[in-house]
């Protein structure tokens, strides 16, 4: 089994768990889901998720995609991603 373990700097907790969710049907087709979201007990403005990833290729492309996206928007904060295999 492989995981997207993501790491992200967030103003409104609720907010980002909701857009999120919101995303799950794309998530879905470019081949991985979120599993679990939790919050930093220290710093509340860093949200930590894990997403279930069964097709690592698609993942890649899908993240690939939605940074250049978001950077073309003017974002310029992304989360901190670690692709992981479970051997």
């Amino acid at each position: 089994m492989h995981y997207m373990l993501c790491k992200r700097t967030i103003k409104d907790f609720d907010g980002f768990k909701q857009a999120l969710a919101s995303h799950g049907p794309a998530h879905q087709e470019s081949g991985f889901r979120v599993q679990h979201i939790w919050r930093n007990i220290d710093d509340p403005r860093q949200a930590f998720f894990i997403c279930e990833v069964w097709d690592v290729a698609k993942a890649r492309a899908f993240v690939k995609s939605e940074t250049e996206r978001l950077k073309k928007s003017g974002v310029t904060e992304f989360p901190d991603i670690a692709y992981l295999s479970e051997d």
